[in-house]
């Protein structure tokens, strides 16, 4: 295996790992979203009482 070979594998298993890592960010800031949603609909439904 050439050395740009291997600089080409590394590439790409960074660049995997890169979008691996922004899936799982989009993943929290979208479980944030909805738990903030939820506890925003639970006060509204307590004012409502």
């Amino acid at each position: 295996m050439s050395l740009e070979e291997k600089l080409d594998a590394t590439k790409d298993k960074l660049a995997g790992k890169a979008k691996e890592v922004q899936g799982k960010a989009k993943d929290v800031a979208a479980d944030a979203k909805d738990a903030a949603k939820d506890v925003a609909d639970k006060a509204k439904d307590a004012f409502k009482k």
